[in-house]
Formats: C-alpha cells, sequence, structure tokens
C-alpha cells in the first residue's frame, strides 16, 4: 500500500515574499487553459467535436476566433446548437459559461512553462511504494512566482491522456515582488507504474528524459 505523500511546501521565496508585502501584493491571474478551461473538456466532448477540431488543443493561429466559435455553442438556446447537447449532459453550468467568458475576455491565456535546470531533474523510486520523488530546479521571473510539477496531458490522445511517464513544469504568478530570476527547488511525488525507466520533463527550454534510479 502506498505510503501517505508528504505535505507540499510553501517556497521559502515566496513565504518571504508574501509577509514582507502583506496581502495587498497577492495577483488573482486570470484563468488560464490547462489550468480551468480544458478540464471543462470531457472526453465525451473532445469525441463529439472531432469532425471540426480537437476541443484539449490551443490552436497556434486565431485562438481567439476558435475559441469564440466554442462560446457561442456553449451559449446556444438552440438544443441541436448547444455543446455539449442536452442527451449528452450539457447544457454548462452558468457558472462554467461565466468563467469561460472572462477567461476568452483576458485574450485567452495559456499556463507557462517554467524554465528549468537539466542537471538538476531526478526521478527516485520509494522503496516499497508505486511513487516516485521528482525534482528540478526552476529559473522563475520573480519571487512572486510558484512553480509545480504535472503529469503531462497528451492532446492528441483521445484516451487517457495524461501520461504516465512524462512530467511539466509550470509557472504562475501569485504575489507582487520586485525580486529577479530566482532559482526555486520544485519537488513532488507522484505514482509510477513498476518497470518505468526513464521518464521525461517538459519545461520552456526543452523535453529532458531522465533515468528513474
Amino acid at each position: 500500500m502506498p505510503r501517505p505523500r508528504p505535505p507540499q511546501k510553501m517556497p521559502k521565496a515566496l513565504d518571504a515574499a508574501l509577509k514582507a508585502a502583506g496581502a495587498a501584493a497577492v495577483v488573482e491571474p486570470p484563468p488560464a487553459f490547462e489550468l480551468h478551461i480544458r478540464p471543462l473538456l470531457r472526453s465525451l466532448d473532445r469525441e463529439q467535436m472531432d469532425f471540426a477540431f480537437n476541443l484539449w488543443h490551443y490552436p497556434d493561429v486565431d485562438p481567439i476566433g476558435r475559441f469564440t466559435l466554442i462560446l457561442n455553442r456553449l451559449k446556444s438556446p438552440a438544443a441541436d446548437v448547444v455543446m455539449p447537447p442536452p442527451y449528452s449532459g450539457g447544457p454548462w453550468p452558468a457558472e462554467w459559461i461565466a468563467l469561460f467568458e472572462r477567461w476568452l475576455a483576458a485574450g485567452a491565456p495559456r499556463l507557462p512553462l517554467a524554465q528549468l535546470d537539466p542537471a538538476s531533474l531526478t526521478a527516485a523510486r520509494i522503496a516499497g511504494t508505486s511513487l516516485v520523488r521528482l525534482t528540478a530546479m526552476a529559473n522563475l521571473p520573480s519571487a512572486g512566482h510558484v512553480a509545480w510539477i504535472e503529469r503531462r496531458f497528451a492532446e492528441e490522445v483521445p484516451f487517457s491522456p495524461e501520461r504516465a511517464d512524462e512530467f511539466v513544469l509550470y509557472e504562475r504568478l501569485v504575489t507582487a515582488s520586485p525580486a529577479a530570476v530566482t532559482p526555486t527547488p520544485v519537488e513532488d511525488v507522484l505514482e509510477l507504474p513498476t518497470g518505468v525507466a526513464t521518464v521525461k520533463f517538459f519545461g520552456a527550454n526543452g523535453t529532458f528524459p531522465v533515468a528513474v534510479t
């Protein structure tokens, strides 16, 4: 039976910045596609829209146009137009549509990838469990940013899109801070199937394979 995951600690630089700046410095960033929008789109929704485009894919060309079309479908009063249709779980509740509208009004932002130090990457199994401890150093834009490790979501895979052996480092601004780029340790303990000998880390500066020890 897996051991309980250790509690995650706030980065020291962020903790110090919050205490020094006070509550007024806390930033509320706009919604992000990977964090707030894509999780609302079910596998069923993706399959039903495959004839037109992949709902999980953030387009490289004219994303505002694409997501405006989706919003129009989400808000449509017509049962034969609204997405998702009433016969498969739709329509969305008003608060979901409001979140989508707020995200689109902010420019449909994505969640930035963190710059990582390839030499710092490790993946160490925890004996007697199915867990692996993942560590990295992220070069963040300021002490007000946080970074975390998350399983990579493979938008091109319609079934079980979260990759068991691929991990991405995201960053996000959470408090105003004048401090410059800050090397920040990032760590988490996640499940990893037995037999996996190599994992991949994805960051803003590339993809890096790491042997599991």
